[in-house]
């Protein structure tokens, strides 16, 4: 399994400018496979069936395991094999068409599988496609992202940009396999947006059309993890129903040597009073001047917003925030993020 590969850059990302890597000119196919943990046929045929796709259309394909369900479940999971009209599991999907694998089955629907995805990749002229430059400064356990969108033939409609968090090798309880699974392609959150994404363009499109784009997000422990980011353009029609325009997964961060702007201590200051807690913790920001447009935000290790304390205008002088455990959702480490314009403070705080 490929891990992120971490380079440095003699740069500050606040010096770089959107430089997103040349959008590759080629169709992809996303294949969801609906799942859970408590589901035996999951951790069994289900498991040898994914596991095969991984190794037989990985490249020419996107592979997200969405578990709607158990341990690993999360609401874009949820959501978007809901929205395929799926029902129970395992279920496989080719981008939005329930493959109908089962027990009995599923060798052959490997075989039809991996035949579709290469004669979309070889034979499909792509409407558009996504690519993505990331970048990771360890020192306030943030992620950049630069995304450009490329139409490479006249399109209507309204579309939407999703990005999602997806990790390998996470080892976790599942039916049929023991306490020690090692999950791959686990889809853990959308990172804009809903389930589907933002809205980026909605009208008629003409070739060549180019839409560049900025986002941060807080992530925990990248050196450690095996994550991909994986980009999905969405092609949403009046009913509102979701269709995968192209897409394109990105295992690879620029790690940059000098840390992300920081809000200078002499602007604003931020504490955490203890950093450490059983049930409550204080957070003190000190301001030396009054800002209309402030962002004070709680995020878990895995980048999820969980507690937003801005109210964009904040006064000179000193402001206090009483944070209770339940209000973040219970034991564990959380990040707060204070940002300034472009500039950014990040401090961690521990629940027990």
């Amino acid at each position: 399994m490929k891990k992120f590969i971490f380079t440095l850059s003699a740069f500050c990302f606040f010096a770089l400018t959107l430089t997103a890597q040349d959008v590759e000119e080629v169709q992809r196919s996303v294949i969801f496979k609906r799942t859970a943990t408590w589901c035996p046929p999951c951790g069994s045929w289900g498991w040898n069936l994914f596991e095969s796709l991984v190794e037989e259309t990985e490249g020419p394909a996107i592979l997200l395991a969405a578990h709607y369900s158990g341990d690993l479940m999360n609401t874009p999971s949820l959501e978007i094999t809901n929205h395929f009209g799926a029902l129970g599991q395992p279920r496989f999907f080719l981008n939005e068409v329930d493959q109908s694998a089962s027990s009995n089955n599923w060798q052959t629907d490997k075989e039809e599988i991996r035949d579709q995805v290469e004669s979309t990749f070889n034979n499909i002229n792509p409407v558009a496609n996504v690519g993505i430059n990331a970048y990771y400064s360890e020192d306030i356990q943030e992620v950049y992202l630069e995304t450009k969108t490329k139409f490479f033939q006249d399109a209507a409609g309204k579309f939407n940009l999703g990005l999602y968090l997806v990790e390998n090798e996470v080892i976790n309880f599942q039916a049929s396999q023991g306490n020690d699974a090692v999950h791959e392609k686990v889809l853990r959150q959308s990172l804009i947006g809903n389930s589907f994404g933002e809205t980026f363009f909605e009208g008629s499109i003409t070739a060549g059309t180019e839409f560049d784009k900025t986002h941060s997000f807080i992530l925990s422990d990248v050196l450690n993890k095996h994550y991909e980011i994986v980009g999905i353009i969405w092609n949403q029609d009046a009913n509102g129903n979701y269709t995968i325009v192209n897409t394109f997964m990105v295992d690879q961060f620029d790690q940059n040597v000098s840390s992300i702007a920081e809000i200078p201590s002499n602007l604003a200051g931020m504490n955490i009073m203890p950093t450490v807690s059983e049930n409550s913790t204080k957070v003190e920001v000190i301001l030396s001047e009054t800002f209309e447009d402030m962002e004070l935000e709680i995020f878990d290790v895995l980048g999820r917003s969980v507690l937003n304390l801005s109210n964009n205008y904040f006064a000179k002088g000193k402001h206090h925030f009483d944070i209770l455990k339940d209000q973040v959702g219970g034991s564990g480490q959380y990040f707060i993020r204070m940002k300034i314009n472009d500039s950014i403070k990040t401090k961690s705080l521990i629940f027990k």
